[in-house]
């Protein structure tokens, strides 16, 4: 995995987010959308992006040559219906029968993942205006998709391996 993290952020993600850092290789990295933004002191990269059909944020920084996960937690219908609006190929999830599908959470969930948020200070919103800014991890981390195709394909050969 081309990600590293401290066991005790992924712990506190964990509890918090109910998001495991370990997520980050279920990801699709071709359907993804980045961009870096000034935080804390370092540049942090702010990934949205979808695992198993429900939009996630993924904020991680580069220190030498390693990527760094920092925060993962699921993301609210706001910022959602805005990446549909705009039409992105890249944040449409696909199940295999080839439909698109999004799993929306419910008013509760979103207020529940919105107090997560708020008391994260590691999670961070991006402005309408960055948020415009937001390009294809295709062309922004060339090597996590790269590595995320290898996992597909390796899953997928695992897949037809079990079925005989």
């Amino acid at each position: 995995m081309p990600f590293e993290w401290d066991p005790d952020k992924r712990e506190g993600n964990l509890l918090k987010h109910g998001v495991d850092f370990l997520d980050a290789e279920r990801v699709d990295w071709e359907r993804t959308n980045e961009r870096t933004v000034a935080q804390r002191g370092e540049t942090r990269v702010i990934a949205y992006a979808f695992i198993a059909f429900r939009l996630h944020v993924i904020v991680y920084t580069i220190r030498g040559d390693n990527k760094r996960i920092i925060s993962m937690r699921k993301r609210t219908p706001g910022r959602l219906n805005a990446m549909l609006a705009k039409g992105e190929r890249y944040v449409i999830a696909n199940t295999p029968a080839g439909k698109r599908l999004v799993i929306i959470p419910s008013p509760e969930e979103g207020a529940a993942i919105d107090a997560a948020i708020a008391s994260d200070p590691d999670a961070v919103e991006l402005t309408d205006e960055e948020f415009k800014g937001l390009r294809p991890a295709s062309e922004t981390s060339p090597d996590i998709v790269e590595w995320s195709r290898a996992v597909q394909a390796r899953r997928a050969r695992e897949s037809r391996a079990a079925q005989g």
